[in-house]
């Protein structure tokens, strides 16, 4: 919900210490990489998790709820 795998950062498998290290070797190796996932990441959090909109995807949930 949050990661955009390979955009804002990697999605790895849980437990899967392998594919941890190799992303993370990914990012030590590319200082550009790291940067532009961070603003991405920045920029997706800024415009997708607001206070507000958080509140209305929680309305609109309980709403669905009590309609189903």
């Amino acid at each position: 919900e949050v990661i955009t795998d390979g955009v804002e950062g990697f999605v790895v498998p849980v437990r899967d210490v392998e594919a941890m290290a190799n992303a993370l070797e990914v990012l030590v190796a590319n200082s550009e990489l790291r940067s532009e996932m961070g603003r991405k990441a920045r920029a997706r959090i800024l415009d997708s998790f607001t206070l507000d909109r958080q509140v209305e995807q929680f309305l609109a949930m309980y709403a669905g709820l009590l309609k189903g």
